[in-house]
């Protein structure tokens, strides 16, 4: 048999040769050595068989050198996935240490919180049943003070009814005297405006003998014939008994009222507004009733001042000066 010319060839490599040598064990497994062949033809070893062992023994430490470093490389792979997979554990694992950290500090204030609210919770009961016995003794004890006060009531009727006149006893009735019994008995009677008495109920009768009696009103003689007596008006301050009373000016309505007597500069022809102060403008406004802004700039009070005190300041002037002149002849009567 004549040699493979792709080994003598130069890019024979090594993934040849163990294309080749599987090619070649795969038809030894077919034709062992020293077994007939199955069509009864006698083996007889091929000079092949000898070139391959050969090149075998001689490439058997380059197939080893390619195997090891396919294992070394197959090695680093798996040991890249087993420290994946336990850094994935790790983390996994303290994730879940985390959360079971976090749930037992939230177990915990829950629990402090129950804890906290069931003491608010006695704390009110007690409360509560502190303040029913209070209203229950409150209620008792002003029952008790109700009872003893219609006791009491009860007790002093019944001592002042026992120190008058029975109940039993009829009341006389009798006629009041008319005018012509007085006038046959020769009693005048007496104008009951005469004397000042806080009693209404008292009248006076002018024996012939002009001799004055104070007689009291009894319930069964004089009480007809007693006029009711009448008050006296008094005189209120500002006017008379009769005149309709007048409206009263406190003082502090009063301080904003310039009087007549005042020298009013800020009325004087060519006053100025400027030399002033915001405080003085304020209360010229208020003096004659001109509304204005408190939160307002001294320029905007000036120009207000001017729009409005100025023009009218000569009839201010003017109604002044007739006031104090019809003035001058009022006589206080009081």
């Amino acid at each position: 048999m004549s040699q493979n010319p792709e080994r003598q060839a130069e890019s024979w490599t090594i993934e040849n040769e163990i294309s080749d040598t599987a090619s070649k064990t795969e038809k030894a497994r077919k034709r062992p050595s020293g077994h007939p062949p199955f069509d009864g033809v006698t083996y007889v070893p091929n000079k092949d068989d000898e070139i391959f062992k050969q090149k075998y023994c001689r490439s058997r430490p380059v197939l080893d050198k390619w195997a090891i470093q396919k294992l070394e490389e197959k090695d680093v792979e798996i040991t890249c996935v087993i420290s994946y997979y336990e850094k994935q554990r790790s983390k996994h694992l303290r994730q879940c240490q985390a959360y079971f950290d976090e749930t037992k500090a939230k177990i915990q204030r829950l629990k402090d919180q129950v804890r906290q609210m069931s003491g608010d919770l006695q704390y009110a009961a007690r409360e509560i049943q502190n303040r029913d016995h209070y209203i229950a003794s409150m209620s008792k004890a002003s029952g008790d003070f109700s009872l003893n006060r219609e006791k009491t009531q009860d007790e002093s009727s019944r001592t002042e009814m026992d120190s008058t006149q029975p109940l039993h006893r009829k009341r006389t009735t009798t006629k009041p005297p008319n005018d012509e019994a007085y006038a046959e008995a020769g009693i005048v009677e007496a104008d009951p405006y005469v004397e000042e008495n806080s009693h209404a109920a008292t009248a006076i009768e002018v024996l012939p003998s002009t001799k004055v009696v104070k007689q009291k009103q009894t319930s069964q003689t004089s009480s007809s014939r007693t006029r009711p007596k009448r008050s006296k008006r008094e005189n209120e301050p500002g006017g008379t008994s009769r005149s309709v009373p007048e409206a009263k000016c406190t003082e502090d309505s009063l301080k904003t009222i310039p009087s007549l007597d005042d020298n009013v500069d800020y009325l004087q022809p060519g006053f100025d507004a400027n030399s002033i102060t915001v405080k003085e403008l304020k209360k010229i406004f208020v003096t004659h009733a001109i509304n204005f802004d408190h939160g307002s700039k001294k320029k905007a009070l000036v120009a207000l001042f001017q729009r409005e005190i100025e023009p009218r300041a000569g009839a201010t002037l003017n109604v002044r000066a007739n006031i104090k002149r019809s003035a001058a002849g009022i006589v206080d009567v009081r």
